[in-house]
């Protein structure tokens, strides 16, 4: 029987309500029996192949299919994919989710939202409120967090995961934000910011944490490139004898200024990136053994108010009686040449045996300058038969 027949008529089909074949217009509802009452009844499964209003309260205890050409796409929620013609493949939960999309295939989006104003954008996705809402074009992008990545309408190769994680990133691409409202600022690529607050300021960065945190890296630390530190921030190695390996350049505050207050511990030793100019100031060197500096500082220093200005030096100088067994813990002295040549006048020396069996002190340069030597105590901290080292580093200045 046509649905125009039954129009404004009440239907009985069998000898319970909804048994039978109902017939519409527009696709069928096949079932044996759908067991209700007189004004209801509970369709197992349900199948619309176009567009159906239900009017009322409808109980459906079993699946619901839509299928809307062969798309493959799921939504589930108000208005989810309302728009999509061509995407395929693509997965969306929640309200308004992917409402716009129209051509953006392998998407995945969950929450109020989500991906809201995707036009075209591929295999994106997108976790939580308000997350990847004004994305069109943007692809590869993933976003887990409320208002996570929200601002991105083009930018592609994006990862926020947290709570409004990448706010300022619109048109930038391959950007990794990790924590609560990291991100990085306007215009940056390439960048990643981890930790709470964390906010990269250049393209091809890595920011770890804020100013108010530490940074603790509790083995060596090696670079391959440029290590820069800031002006007005600390360098703490705080431990014994830890390395940090830099084969590229060191940079410690600005190109005319030294290091002041920072570094700390045992056997570590750092010096100001101008290397015609030493900044005297307190706390540059308060540990020792680890000297690594340009030969000679040519412009030198002054100390209050001395006219001439010292000539510092830096390197190593063979012990020559160095490997002679050492088996007391009384004093040591031995002549010490240097490696480069010698003030005339030696006002000051640091030196370092870089050995842990032994301590050394500088004693004054020798009876005749010109043949770049200077008198050195060692002192053999172990008690036992050591050979005393072959070398030694040294920090000396003078006129």
């Amino acid at each position: 029987m046509s649905f125009a027949a039954c129009r404004g008529l009440t239907l009985f089909v069998g000898n319970t309500v909804g048994e039978g074949l109902l017939d519409f217009s527009d696709g069928t509802i096949q079932s044996t029996a759908y067991p209700g009452t007189a004004t209801e009844f509970t369709i197992p499964t349900l199948t619309v192949t176009e567009t159906s209003n239900l009017g009322g309260t409808t109980n459906i205890t079993g699946n619901v299919y839509q299928i809307i050409g062969d798309t493959k796409n799921t939504q589930y929620g108000y208005q989810a994919l309302t728009n999509s013609s061509n995407g395929t493949l693509n997965t969306a939960i929640g309200y308004e989710a992917m409402a716009a999309n129209s051509a953006g295939n392998y998407n995945t989006s969950v929450g109020d939202y989500s991906l809201a104003t995707n036009s075209s954008g591929n295999y994106n996705t997108s976790i939580g409120h308000f997350s990847s809402i004004y994305n069109t074009t943007g692809s590869q992008n993933t976003s887990m967090g409320a208002n996570s990545l929200q601002n991105c309408t083009t930018g592609s190769n994006n990862t926020c995961i947290g709570y409004d994680t990448g706010s300022a990133i619109t048109t930038e691409s391959n950007n990794t934000c990790i924590g609560y409202q990291s991100g990085v600022a306007s215009g940056c690529s390439n960048s990643t910011s981890i930790g709470t607050g964390s906010t990269c300021t250049s393209s091809n960065q890595i920011m770890l944490g804020t100013s108010s945190q530490t940074v603790e890296i509790p083995g060596n630390l090696t670079t391959n490139g440029v290590f820069s530190i800031s002006p007005s921030t600390t360098l703490d190695i705080g431990a014994t004898n830890t390395t940090v390996s830099v084969p590229g350049s060191l940079t410690v505050g600005s190109a005319n200024n030294g290091l002041t207050n920072n570094i700390y511990g045992t056997n570590n030793m750092i010096y100001g990136s101008n290397t015609n100019t030493f900044q005297a100031s307190s706390n540059n060197f308060i540990a020792t053994n680890n000297f690594t500096g340009p030969t000679i500082f040519n412009s030198g220093f002054k100390c209050g108010t001395q006219s001439t200005a010292y000539i510092l030096y830096f390197g190593t100088a063979t012990v020559v009686i160095g490997g002679t067994s050492e088996t007391t813990t009384e004093n040591t002295y031995s002549v010490c040449t240097l490696d480069s040549s010698f003030p005339t006048t030696v006002v000051g020396a640091v030196v370092s045996s870089g050995s842990q069996n032994f301590i050394c002190d500088f004693m004054g340069p020798s009876s005749n300058p010109s043949t770049n030597q200077i008198n050195v105590v060692f002192k053999n901290l172990t008690g036992s038969s050591q050979g005393l080292p072959n070398s030694i580093f040294y920090m000396a200045w003078g006129y």
